[in-house]
């Protein structure tokens, strides 16, 4: 049979020659093609499993810090509710010996409650500052999980 095409392509002199050329030429040229597509797709995988492993130590990271945000957020409300608790304490007791006691202890218990309620202040503040980047580090997290989803779908 080849025989038969080759005869048949010599009768055609040079245009039969370059049309048996143009096959042997698309042939190889379409292994070519598929070797590099496949190449290409296992570049593609491995990319696509890189950036999963990277995801995922993001996401760690991320988590981590959320929790030491939590962390401190606690401490900080013990913190305050203790500092309430011993001003309580001192009110109550400057209201008990107010009359037992001088003019100048008042006023240095007061300057003290004074003083515990700045502080408490700041403490206040503080804990705002940590609440707010708690919000910014819970957006962020919520844009890397959509960004992720958007990604597997």
């Amino acid at each position: 049979m080849e025989m038969g095409i080759l005869d048949a392509l010599l009768e055609y002199g040079s245009m039969g020659l370059f049309a048996a050329f143009l096959v042997w030429q698309h042939l190889s040229m379409q292994k070519r093609f598929d070797a590099l597509v496949d190449k290409f797709q296992i570049q593609l995988t491995g990319f696509q499993d890189k950036s999963e492993v990277n995801e995922e130590k993001l996401r760690e990271r991320y988590d981590k810090v959320i929790s030491q945000y939590q962390e401190d957020k606690t401490t900080f409300r013990v913190d305050v509710a203790g500092q309430v608790t011993e001003a309580i304490r001192k009110i109550d007791e400057v209201e008990k010996n107010i009359d037992a006691l001088p003019f100048e202890t008042i006023l240095l218990q007061i300057e003290a409650l004074s003083m515990a309620q700045r502080s408490s202040q700041n403490n206040i503040e503080k804990g705002m500052e940590i609440i707010k980047d708690m919000q910014e580090e819970h957006k962020l997290r919520e844009m890397a999980r959509k960004i992720s989803d958007s990604k597997d779908t």
